[in-house]
């Protein structure tokens, strides 16, 4: 799977066409080479027209002189540094925004938020990378999945995978919680689209259960792949799993987090940090108060399909 992920169009989301809204910075390979999207997705084995991704380039590389030019002379304007820094934070802020606006414009809110949550796998720098440990072994999953299945089948002793006739019996509900989409402090269902091989239960649990699932904060995902409580690590009719995401800020504030925090991950400056608790962990009681209703609802619904198989069939 991982290979066929690598050798499609990079551009199959818009990603590409995104690129400058999304990583902000001159991305550069490991022999210290700009980043090239035509060379790199022939490399991976893309046989489609690449003019369009070498067009890009060529933009990118571009914009990737005046940044350096930019970098090279902007601190010699303001003598303060801590007001510098400050000033030229809201000022990248702005910048973000501002591209972030112009792609919603012209390519629709669902198509830009689906470029940006498909994610890539050929620009390692890029935000919503999806991995390397692949590109040595086609069914070698990241090592963060590898921890996860031992955790899960060995630690916690679930064996998910497991055919024995001692653990085949035993049923596993997975919720699996997220922050960042959706309205303040509301929770929804989110699911990959409906054409996933869950989607038929999960909508027959959420109306039988009175539980909410909003279209609207699942939309965009159904280009994604790999989510966490997928087949590969929950796996049907043993494992049952759910999203449950629940809504912290305007969601073109939380992309500016990702966009941010990784850009100021891959300059080693890591100054956009704090922007991960603002985007995903809001800091007020009312947001706590009503998430943690939210958890135990579905914690309760959890409950009641444990012991009632007309919802697992």
């Amino acid at each position: 799977m991982f290979k066929s992920l690598q050798s499609r169009d990079p551009n199959f989301a818009s990603y590409v066409d995104m690129d400058s809204a999304l990583n902000p910075f001159p991305s550069v390979t490991a022999d210290g080479e700009r980043f090239s999207w035509a060379d790199t997705a022939r490399q991976f084995g893309y046989e489609g027209d690449a003019s369009k991704l070498a067009k890009q380039d060529e933009m990118i590389q571009k914009r990737s002189i005046r940044l350096e030019k930019h970098s090279d002379t902007s601190r010699v304007k303001i003598p303060c540094d801590n007001l510098h820094s400050w000033i030229e934070e809201r000022m990248e802020m702005l910048h973000v925004l501002r591209s972030m606006a112009k792609y919603i414009i012209t390519l629709g809110y669902t198509n830009a938020k689906r470029a940006l949550v498909s994610g890539q796998y050929l620009k390692p720098s890029g935000t919503q990378y999806g991995g390397g440990s692949h590109q040595y072994h086609e069914r070698t999953p990241e090592n963060s999945v590898v921890a996860l299945q031992h955790a899960i089948n060995d630690f916690a002793a679930f064996h998910l995978n497991s055919s024995r006739s001692s653990t085949i019996s035993r049923r596993v509900f997975w919720i699996d919680v997220h922050t960042g989409l959706g309205k303040y402090a509301t929770d929804s269902i989110l699911h990959a689209g409906k054409k996933s091989d869950r989607y038929d239960w999960v909508l027959k649990l959420t109306e039988a259960l009175g539980l909410e699932s909003h279209d609207d904060v699942s939309s965009g995902y159904d280009l994604t792949k790999g989510f966490v409580n997928d087949a590969l690590n929950c796996p049907l009719p043993r494992c049952f799993s759910v999203t449950q995401e629940f809504g912290t800020r305007p969601g073109v504030l939380v992309a500016l987090s990702f966009i941010l925090d990784n850009k100021g991950y891959q300059q080693g400056t890591h100054q956009y940090g704090y922007m991960n608790s603002f985007a995903f962990y809001p800091n007020r009681i009312s947001w706590r108060q009503k998430s943690l209703r939210g958890g135990m609802k579905i914690l309760n619904a959890a409950a009641k399909v444990s012991h009632r198989d007309e919802y697992l069939l």
